[in-house]
């Protein structure tokens, strides 16, 4: 069976779960069995979520052991299972499932340990930190500051990855009794927050590095106000006016270089949207722009402070966050000032490729022939663009390009670079989803394929999905829209 087969089915399933249909979502899998063989695992995490969202938790917790039991498992396999474990009252099995996730996330202190998390909203990112911390937060010793520490996986894995091996201290900051969006159910737990946080704290063995302050985080940050620290990771309250104040406050701690992470960047309350946790983030990345000079972007949001010296490093560079960061770029790139040239000549090349022609002309084009005019527009984009992400994506945001734009110029600096980068995809899948949604039907095939591609590459070689070959991308986007008509 090809992989084109197996994983449009995925795609048609994980479409129809999307639209809240779990039953049509579950007759396709199972009509489908005998050809995604070779996916079975994820198939079958996309069952146990149908079996979930009708309310049927011990179908989808016997779908999961079973995957558990056949060996195939992976992290979100270990990741999901424990959740359902906590709904059924089961702790142990619930903490024992999340260290097993985290050993599979290179995490094997939570195993050693034997931590007790009866949530986890952390170990998702660890690939992410993992490089952040290798590759860009290196200050040693270093002073870490969290604000919002929960049970104590993010102070945890800090404790046993950076803080102890390179010597300094944490300073943990939280309430210890949840907030607004905990209120409906965090009496269920039937654990005290705190307690779970010391013993896992103490669990560690590296207690003595950790310091715990107990109170709000607007309030506690004013009497830190001669501290300074190298890294502040921002998960307290998430409605927007204690997002910003803690942002504020907290930038006036940070060292000269330092990093600040928000977390839960796409973070939604249903009847109170003024409040959604993107614009807190949003309006502190606008009012400190001349302050930053490295930004990522995603459901996590990175930034640094300063300037590094000689570094032009792109004050404003956007990628997405994901199971692993973007890697530093190879070169020094600078983005162009408001009035630059440049600028104009990138969106005046895409304007005039893509005029007159909906997404699906346009984008087909980029993986055809178009004849010398269409591709000398297309080297010439891919040239003026670096192909690194964090300075292309944040030059493709500083355009204000609309999506279709945006998609074209980050495809033809894929086509150019021919490389493996995943960011590339998953920024394309970006904004093609949005067209899709939009109602344009020829960017819907598209965004499934950057999807799986961007999948494949970020997870670093995990076997949570087989090779899906670069060709399948061509040959689809070569068929899923008329021709293109000469210039």
């Amino acid at each position: 069976m090809s992989g084109r087969m197996e994983w449009e089915i995925y795609g048609e399933v994980v479409a129809a779960l999307k639209t809240g249909d779990a039953d049509g979502a579950l007759r396709q899998i199972d009509e489908t069995r005998s050809e995604t063989r070779g996916i079975a695992a994820i198939m079958g995490g996309l069952e146990a979520e149908c079996h979930r969202r009708r309310g049927d938790r011990a179908a989808a917790l016997a779908i999961l052991e079973d995957i558990l039991t056949s060996r195939s498992e992976n992290f979100w396999t270990c990741y999901d299972i424990a959740s359902l474990y906590r709904e059924d009252g089961r702790k142990a099995e619930c903490a024992a499932a999340y260290r097993k996730a985290h050993l599979r996330a290179g995490w094997e202190e939570s195993e050693r340990n034997g931590y007790t998390f009866l949530h986890d909203y952390f170990s998702p990112s660890i690939p992410a930190w993992s490089k952040w911390f290798a590759e860009r937060i290196v200050a040693e010793p270093i002073e870490v500051l969290e604000i919002g520490s929960w049970q104590g996986g993010s102070a945890a894995w800090m404790l046993d990855k950076i803080v102890s091996r390179r010597g300094g201290r944490l300073t943990c900051v939280d309430t210890f009794e949840g907030s607004s969006e905990h209120a409906g159910w965090i009496g269920g737990i039937g654990d005290r927050i705190g307690d779970l946080f010391d013993a896992n704290i103490a669990a560690t063995g590296h207690a003595a590095q950790c310091r715990k302050l107990v109170g709000r985080s607007q309030d506690v940050l004013r009497v830190l106000g001669r501290e300074r620290f190298d890294f502040i990771y921002i998960d307290g309250a998430h409605e927007a006016r204690y997002v910003i104040e803690d942002a504020v406050l907290a930038f006036g701690l940070l060292n000269d270089g330092g990093f600040i992470c928000f977390d839960d960047y796409d973070f939604k309350f249903a009847t109170r949207p003024r409040q959604d946790t993107s614009r807190a983030i949003d309006c502190f990345l606008d009012l400190y722009e001349d302050e930053i000079s490295f930004v990522e972007k995603g459901r996590q949001v990175l930034l640094r402070k300063g300037q590094p010296p000689g570094n032009a490093e792109p004050r404003d560079a956007i990628a997405a966050s994901g199971p692993s960061p973007v890697p530093p770029p190879e070169r020094p790139v600078s983005e162009p000032a408001a009035d630059d040239p440049l600028r104009a000549a990138i969106l005046t090349a895409a304007a005039v490729f893509i005029a007159g022609r909906d997404a699906g002309a346009a984008l087909r084009a980029i993986y055809n022939d178009g004849g010398p005019a269409s591709e000398q527009r297309l080297s010439a984009l891919a040239d003026l663009l670096p192909a690194d992400q964090v300075a292309l994506t944040g030059l493709v945001d500083s355009l204000a390009a609309p999506d279709l734009t945006a998609a074209v110029i980050l495809l033809a600096a894929l086509r150019k670079a021919r490389t493996r980068d995943g960011w590339i995809h998953y920024n394309v899948c970006k904004y093609l989803g949005t067209m899709a949604a939009a109602g344009v039907a020829a960017a819907k095939l598209p965004a499934i394929v950057h999807s799986l591609l961007a999948l494949e590459e970020l997870t670093g070689g995990q076997a949570v999905m087989q090779a899906l070959p670069r060709q399948i991308l061509a040959r689809e986007l070569a068929t899923f829209a008329p021709p293109l008509e000469p210039v």
